[in-house]
């Protein structure tokens, strides 16, 4: 019997942590023997299609998976989601919901950013 390998957390590049393509993920994965995968890139699943594509010419299974970055009570959380409808009405609505609390969060993070720098050398906002 040969050792089969999982691996359910990684980032592609359209993660700001991520390096490689989906692509390149997926013939890295096969090179080390992962038979299941799934690459949960931050706040969205713009790598899910091509993902999926080339997992099936290397044999490997793939799962749809999305990492949600959120707070609660002022605690930074990242939410891991799996083996998600991505062509669901509600998948669409959860991750327009994302994207504008992070242009959101974005501006509230450069605003507060302007005025820590503003006080600390004395200019008046």
């Amino acid at each position: 019997m040969t050792d089969k390998f999982i691996d359910l957390h990684m980032h592609s590049y359209y993660s700001d942590d991520g390096e490689f393509s989906p692509a390149e993920l997926i013939k890295r994965c096969s090179n080390r023997g992962v038979t299941i995968m799934a690459i949960a890139d931050h706040n969205n699943i713009k790598a899910v299609e091509e993902a999926r594509k080339e997992a099936f010419k290397h044999h490997i299974h793939y799962i749809n998976a999305i990492e949600i970055d959120c707070t609660y009570r002022d605690i930074n959380l990242h939410v891991l989601g799996y083996g998600i409808d991505c062509k669901s009405k509600a998948f669409d609505n959860l991750e327009e919901n994302i994207l504008h609390q992070e242009r959101v969060c974005s501006g509230k993070k450069l605003f507060d950013r302007r005025n820590k720098l503003c006080y600390r050398n004395g200019i008046s906002v």
